[in-house]
Order: structure tokens, then C-alpha cells, then sequence
């Protein structure tokens, strides 16, 4: 008896991108697929027994026997994608029929690079979350993915990653992270990696270094530095609204407890704001009593053109920013640096509104904001005037409290944040009122 199977004459079946050929034991096609760290697809042939077992598993199974980068692992170990969808992995008994696969959209092949575990932390701003990944071909999409669940600022911009040893490299596709992981010496098959989140085409406040922006904030020549910048008397400004007996007496009774509670220590910057806090809480509840438009806030979320970040304090004045001021434990002049940053984001959102309240304007001012750069003990005023294309910033000259007798030195820093909140808030006011009367005129001429 002859062994010869003879070739049967069927139909052809649709599959797109395949081409199938039918005997009458097995059933053939070939599919493009992509190993998911190598750039170039390739054709792979699959053997069922029957069309109807044309799926991902038989398909598994084929790369592995073909496949030399596949040839110690299981069907099992294998994730395959849509080359469209790389989050969500198909079934294993998905029809190859059913799916669209061409050369220009293969599917993906997901598999291990070692049998290692990535513990990585991942922070962004002031939090982070710890998370644990197969090292797989996949890591960095899978790792991508679990960040944009844990930050909602991350859901509209794009990001990459940066090692918090190297902050000089980031790390944004797939290549850069497996060669990472590699240099790496993984201990009982772990290998630990932080990790902090950068937006694409900016930079957090606090990573700014002052030269950085000297040139691409205040448009400064190379030898400029930042302790040259032009200075101003806050000294100057009108004189404020005085303080009622019973506010003034709570401020110095709440700043003698806290530094006689910390025995006049400044160990780290959270107790840094506990004698900042009074400084602030009272100026803006002295203000508010005449200007209720005022809010103080705290980590407040902002983002800009060229910075984003959690503002320490920030006062709003009909909803727009009119002083930022940035907590320091030390080194008064990172703490201007990241202050320039963020006033120029307040200017970004300033000369916005203005725009859209009048489009046909061509402005080339911006209303007066400020910043104040601060310990608790050395304080610093700084004006921002222009737009944030041609800025002017000045800064005042520190001054140095202790926090003891009379309290005299506090008392009047405090009369600084109190007299620039009543010129600001007058400033906005008036504003507003132009506003209005523009607004009102308009609807007159209208009728």
C-alpha cells in the first residue's frame, strides 16, 4: 500500500495578509509577525491540523521552533499583540482569519529576556509607587503603561523616563531601557531600578540649574550669573492696610510657640514651613478682609511651556496666580532659580487670559508678579515684569530673622508679603472692573 497522501482540491480560505495551503493532513499558512525589540517583520509558516486551528498557539509554537531567540521557552511564555496595541495581549485561541495582518502591521511577539524580576520605583514630583515587571521585551511598555495609571498629569503629555543617577539620559523607548537593565547586576534574580518621570520638552522646577535659566528663561548672555541679576527696594512699595492688634499679637504668639517648640532648629524643610506658614496664613487673611478674591494654596499643581511642578504656596487673586513662593532648608539661590521657572509660568497663564479677553491687543507687558524664595529665616523678594518672551526679573536683597524678643524682624517681613498682596490685589481689581465696563459698553453699542 502506498504511504502517498494525495493533495486535495478545496476552496481557498480569506485570510488577510496569508497566503494557506490545504493537504489533506495539515493545513498551512504564513503570517507576518515582529519580535517586539527587533524593527524588521518577517514571515513565519504555521502548521494545524485543521483551519480551525490556525490561532496564536499554533503560531507560538511555530516561532519557537524557527525562531533562535526563541528556542528555550514555551508557548507560554509568549504575549502576542496587535502591532497597534501593545497593552493588551490577544488570546491564545485567537483565529489567525480573524485578524488584519500585513508586513507594515505584524503581530508582535513579546517574550523574556531573562528569568530577572524589575523592581523599579517611579517618581514623579513629590510621589512615587513601587512596582515589580517580567523582564520581557515588554518591560518598558508595561512599565509606561502602569505610570500613566498612577499620575493623572501624565494622561495628556508625553513623557520618558530618567535614571536618578544619570539624570543627563533619558530613557524613552524600548532600546535604551533593555540596554539599562543589561548594565545592571541583578541579586536573586532582582533587578532594582529608580526611576523619576520627565514631560517631553520641559523640565520640572527643581531640575533647572541656574545657567540654564540665565539663557533660556531670562535671555541672558553666557557670563552672566544669577547673583548679578538687577535688584529692586522692596522697601519701596506703598504702605499697607496695618494689621489689627488681635491678627498681629496671633502671629507673633503662634511663631514664638513653633520656635520655642523646635528650640529655633531648622532640621528639614517641613519644619522649614511650620515657621513660614504664619508668615503666610496671616498676610493673606489680612488682605482677604478687603480683597475676599484672595486663596492661599499649598502643592499646588502648575504647568507651563518650559516647567511644571507643585508650587510650595501660591496666592490667587480672581483666580490667576499673584504671588508663588518657593520653601527652601538651604541654598536660597536653587530655590531663585526654580522661582524664575515658576513666575514665568504664572506670566504664561496672566497674559493668556488677557489675550483671550482681548484678542486684537498686541501685548508686550504683563502685570507685576512675585515670588519669594525662603527658609523660614533668610527671605527674598523677586518682581517679575514683561512677557515670558521678554522677561525683566529683580530681586530684593535677603533678609535675616530671628525669631526672638519683640520679633521685630518677622513683623516686618511680614509687611513686605502684606504690602505686594494689597498692590497686586488692587492691580487685579482694577482690571476686572476694566473689564466690566469694556464689557458693558460693548453690550450697549450692541443694542
Amino acid at each position: 500500500m502506498s504511504n502517498q497522501i494525495s493533495q486535495l482540491t478545496v476552496p481557498a480560505l480569506e485570510y488577510v495578509g496569508m497566503s494557506v495551503a490545504i493537504s489533506a493532513t495539515t493545513v498551512t499558512t504564513t503570517c507576518w509577525i515582529r519580535l517586539e525589540n527587533k524593527l524588521d517583520a518577517e514571515e513565519l509558516d504555521i502548521v494545524a491540523q485543521t483551519a480551525s486551528r490556525l490561532n496564536l498557539h499554533a503560531l507560538k509554537t511555530a516561532a519557537i521552533q524557527k525562531l533562535p531567540a526563541l528556542k528555550d521557552l514555551t508557548p507560554g511564555d509568549l504575549e502576542v499583540f496587535a502591532s497597534g496595541d501593545l497593552t493588551k495581549p490577544l488570546l491564545p485561541d485567537t483565529r489567525l482569519n480573524s485578524l488584519v495582518v500585513t508586513a507594515a502591521s505584524p503581530l508582535v511577539i513579546r517574550y523574556p529576556l531573562s528569568n530577572d524580576k524589575i523592581v523599579a520605583r517611579i517618581s514623579f514630583l513629590r510621589s512615587s509607587f513601587d512596582t515589580m515587571v517580567l523582564h520581557t521585551t515588554g518591560a518598558w511598555f508595561v512599565l509606561r503603561a502602569e505610570t500613566k495609571e498612577n499620575f493623572d498629569q501624565l494622561q495628556n503629555g508625553d513623557f520618558c523616563f530618567v535614571a536618578q543617577n544619570n539624570k543627563t539620559i533619558s530613557i524613552d523607548n524600548a532600546f535604551k531601557f533593555n540596554s539599562l537593565v543589561d548594565d545592571i547586576k541583578s541579586t536573586d534574580q532582582k533587578c532594582s531600578i529608580n526611576f523619576s518621570v520627565q514631560l517631553k520638552g520641559k523640565k520640572a522646577y527643581g531640575d533647572w540649574l541656574a545657567k540654564e535659566v540665565l539663557a533660556d528663561i531670562l535671555h541672558l548672555p553666557g557670563t552672566f550669573t544669577i547673583d548679578k541679576l538687577p535688584t529692586f527696594d522692596i522697601e519701596n512699595l506703598p504702605d499697607e492696610v496695618p494689621l489689627t492688634p488681635e491678627l498681629q499679637s496671633r502671629f507673633v504668639n503662634t511663631l514664638d510657640l513653633t520656635s520655642r517648640s523646635f528650640r529655633y532648629k531648622f532640621i528639614n524643610e517641613t519644619m522649614a514651613r511650620c515657621y513660614i506658614n504664619p508668615f503666610m496664613h496671616t498676610a493673606v487673611c489680612h488682605v482677604m478682609s478687603s480683597h475676599p478674591s484672595l486663596v492661599l494654596s499649598v502643592e499646588q499643581d502648575f504647568d507651563g511651556s518650559r516647567g511644571y511642578g507643585n508650587l510650595d504656596y501660591v496666592v490667587f487673586c480672581y483666580e490667576l496666580v499673584i504671588l508663588v513662593t518657593e520653601a527652601k532648608l538651604e541654598k536660597m539661590s536653587q530655590g531663585l532659580t526654580q522661582n524664575i521657572v515658576q513666575l514665568h509660568t504664572a506670566a504664561e497663564q496672566l497674559l493668556g487670559k488677557r489675550k483671550r479677553e482681548e484678542p486684537s491687543h498686541d501685548f508686550d507687558e504683563c502685570n507685576t508678579i512675585y515670588g519669594i524664595v525662603t527658609t523660614g529665616r533668610v527671605w527674598q523678594f523677586v518682581r517679575w515684569t514683561g512677557t515670558p518672551d521678554k522677561p525683566r526679573v529683580e530681586v530684593s536683597r535677603e533678609y535675616n530673622v530671628a525669631f526672638e524678643g519683640d520679633m521685630s524682624q518677622p513683623k516686618k517681613v511680614l509687611s513686605f508679603i502684606v504690602r505686594l498682596l494689597q498692590s497686586q490685589a488692587k492691580m487685579m481689581k482694577s482690571e476686572v472692573e476694566k473689564t466690566k465696563d469694556e464689557s458693558c459698553d460693548e453690550d450697549q453699542r450692541s443694542s
